[in-house]
């Protein structure tokens, strides 16, 4: 018997046309303080969806999705915020596998997002 192991390699999209629209609808130093701002949220969402886990705090996991979506849909992480509503799709039918698949998912495009909004920080600078 082999092992296989399976490579995730899964990109995060980005659409900067989202920023761009927040940057003329708000202006370009409140459009950024926004950005900061969701960002924070984000990562904040992210750690409290990955200590909440698997466990029976399915109000909490909601909450912290919720909170996920909104502030990934503010600044343009399309992926990340597709991916946040997967896991709450699969904890609203109490399907622990699916749970788990779109759970670990969420925590590889969460990752990845936030790496690419800091490479373009790096580019702009």
């Amino acid at each position: 018997m082999s092992v296989c192991e399976l490579i995730h390699d899964e990109t995060a999209r980005f659409d900067p046309r989202r920023l761009e629209r927040l940057c003329v609808e708000i202006g370009e130093d409140r459009a950024e303080h926004q950005a900061a701002e969701a960002l924070d949220r984000i990562n904040r969402a992210l750690k409290g969806i990955e200590r909440l886990g698997e466990t029976q705090h399915r109000a909490r996991l909601m909450a912290r999705l919720a909170e996920l979506i909104e502030a990934s849909d503010t600044i343009g992480m399309s992926t990340l915020g597709r991916v946040a509503r997967d896991v709450r799709y699969c904890a609203r039918k109490a399907d622990p596998n699916a749970l788990a698949a779109t759970l670990c998912r969420l925590e590889r495009v969460g990752d990845r997002a936030i790496h690419a909004i800091f490479d373009l920080e790096g580019q702009h600078v």
